[in-house]
């Protein structure tokens, strides 16, 4: 139901962050970028966390989460 508006949400969601790596991985990415926004779902709001890793090729992947208790402000 979200998966298809992801481009309409990350494009209106507001940019918290971004931050290189504490520890080694073994999927080749480098860098994480943190967004915020609010979805209107079924009558109501939900506050959604996007979180965009970038690998060492320049590739994106992403993952949103409603409840984001480590997002950096």
């Amino acid at each position: 139901m979200i998966v298809p508006k992801l481009l309409e949400i990350l494009k209106t969601s507001q940019y918290k962050n971004s931050e290189g790596l504490y520890k080694k991985r073994s999927d080749n990415i480098v860098k994480f970028h943190y967004f915020i926004n609010e979805v209107l779902l079924k009558d109501r709001f939900y506050k959604v966390y996007i979180t965009i890793g970038e690998d060492n090729k320049g590739n994106l992947f992403y993952d949103l989460d409603e409840n984001k208790e480590n997002l950096k402000e």
